[in-house]
């Protein structure tokens, strides 16, 4: 009898390791990235009730939402995003987050540009909703703003628009 309470608590022990601390983050990314075309749609629609659902409260904060869809150049028009770069997730108690790059190729008056930058996603309730934003800085200058970012991230390409005409 005590070999099987044995048995049955080290089954128990791996059967919790195993399946009881396993969080899926194929799935977590895949509605982060539902979310993140969500937030393009609503952006290109100019929808500034939807887009702010998807934009990080602090940039909100310092950008004001009335400025959060300014309007573009009408000789500017974006033809490609392309996402590539994913990182790794990492899943902190107050978010988990990742960061992807996003490389955007732009028509300006009939020539191509691209820009590249990193997009950090951050979600605060377990992955259920995702925010968004652009690098702007390192990680140790933007935890000034926004504390809970994980010092792991990797930031590679903080924005630069180099239109050359």
């Amino acid at each position: 009898m005590k070999q099987h309470i044995y048995i049955i608590l080290i089954l128990l022990f791996f059967a919790s390791f195993c399946f009881g601390q396993n969080v899926d983050t194929i799935t977590l990314k895949k509605k982060a990235f539902k979310n993140y075309s969500a937030c393009i749609k609503s952006h290109e629609e100019k929808n500034l009730k939807k887009y702010q659902k998807y934009v990080h409260p602090e940039i909100t904060k310092q950008v004001g939402k009335e400025k959060l869809l300014l309007e573009n150049d009408s000789n500017i028009k974006i033809t490609k995003r392309n996402i590539s770069e994913i990182g790794k997730i990492h899943l902190d108690d107050q978010a988990y987050q990742f960061t992807f790059t996003e490389t955007t190729i732009y028509d300006i008056e009939n020539m191509e540009e691209a820009s590249s930058y990193t997009v950090i996603a951050m979600s605060y309730d377990k992955g259920k909703n995702w925010v968004f934003f652009n690098a702007y800085d390192s990680i140790e200058k933007m935890k000034e703003d926004i504390p809970e970012l994980n010092s792991n991230l990797k930031v590679k390409n903080i924005p630069k628009l180099n239109f050359q005409f």
